[in-house]
């Protein structure tokens, strides 16, 4: 098991929990808690793609002569 894998197991569970939180607040009546749950997990989401994009591109480099 290497880092990435961790790293996708810690996602995959912060990713369950805070939708089972958010189904949770929900279900007992507090919807605007819930809502706040899911916009903080989309931002996070996107920032660890764009995260993630920027560390994996290809570095270009120009040589000069």
């Amino acid at each position: 098991m290497n880092l990435f894998d961790l790293l996708f197991l810690a996602g995959a569970l912060a990713t369950i929990a805070a939708l089972l939180t958010a189904l949770i607040s929900d279900a007992i009546g507090r919807r605007k808690p819930a809502l706040r749950i899911l916009r903080a997990w989309v931002v996070a989401v996107y920032f660890a793609a764009d995260l993630a994009s920027i560390l994996f591109r290809p570095v270009s480099m120009l040589h000069l002569n």
